[in-house]
Formats: C-alpha cells, structure tokens, sequence
C-alpha cells in the first residue's frame, strides 16, 4: 500500500511521510509497521500494516478531487445548513464521525459549517479549536497535492468561505 518516503493522511494527525517500514515481534505474531512522522508537529505514528485501513491511513487526495473540495468550501445559499439550533454535544458527535473518517471532503464540510457558524454566533472553544485544527488539516494536506505554499492554499480557502 505504502513505500518508504510516501506522502500519507492520518485522520487523528494530518500529513506524514513514511519513514521506515518495520517489523516487530508482538505477543509471539510478527507484525509489519508502518512508521509515519507527522510533518506538522514531528510526531512520530507507528501503524500497523493490517490496521492501516481500518484507521484511516490513506494516500493523498488525487489532483482530481481537488476542486471537489473547494466547490464544497465555495457552495452558498440554500446548501448552508446553520445549525445553531442542535446542542453543540450532537453536532460535536457529527463532526468527530466526519473527522475520523479522513476523508478530505467531510473536512470540507466540517470547515465550512463551523465557519459559516461563526458567522453567526460565538464559537464555544471546542468549536473553535476544532475549527482551527480542520483548517490546518486541509491546508497542509492541499498544499502538498498542489505542491504550492500554504499561504497559496489559505487565501484561496478565505476566498471561498467568504464568497
């Protein structure tokens, strides 16, 4: 699935590069993994071949779906769902589901609610931190596909959010 030096998305930490692959001996099963360091904060993630799916381990999103993404961050209208009206416990259920999945077009989705939300009302700090932390997801991870500066990514996600 991965080679040493591959770029990967993990859902928990956003972009790694795959440093090694190892083997280990755990309770008497020799078990091959994944040794993944984090390229935002330097962590090192070790995952196990046979997990990597289940996990969310994934490659990067292809050159394709790219705009897929921005056409979610760009929609308006009526596909604006506010939702100030559900408790922050259900929508904070939602957004963890989403988060989990990896799936770059939920953190789109993720990123644009809470946005949209702010403009609307005062974030609790939980949103807010989960706002940041989707944003900086995304914009790490466009940044490598598109093999441009963040700041490149940032103004054109502005852009969008604010159209």
């Amino acid at each position: 699935m991965f080679g040493v030096g591959d770029k990967a998305f993990y859902p928990a930490h956003g972009v790694g590069v795959i440093e090694k692959i190892e083997s280990k001996e755990c309770n008497g099963t020799k078990e091959c993994f994944y040794v993944l360091k984090i390229m935002d904060s330097g962590m090192t993630v070790t995952i196990p071949q046979s997990k990597a799916q289940s996990v969310g381990l994934r490659h990067l999103t292809p050159k394709e779906r790219i705009d897929e993404v921005f056409s979610v961050l760009k929609r308006s209208g009526d596909e604006r769902v506010v939702k100030t009206h559900i408790p922050w416990n259900r929508r904070q259920r939602d957004y963890n589901a989403k988060l989990k999945s990896g799936s770059i077009i939920d953190h789109a989705q993720i990123l644009k609610e809470l946005t949209h939300l702010q403009s609307h009302k005062t974030l609790s700090f939980g949103e807010k931190k989960l706002l940041d932390h989707v944003k900086r997801l995304i914009i790490k991870e466009l940044a490598c596909c598109e093999n441009c500066s963040e700041d490149v990514i940032i103004s054109k996600i502005n852009s969008l959010l604010s159209s």
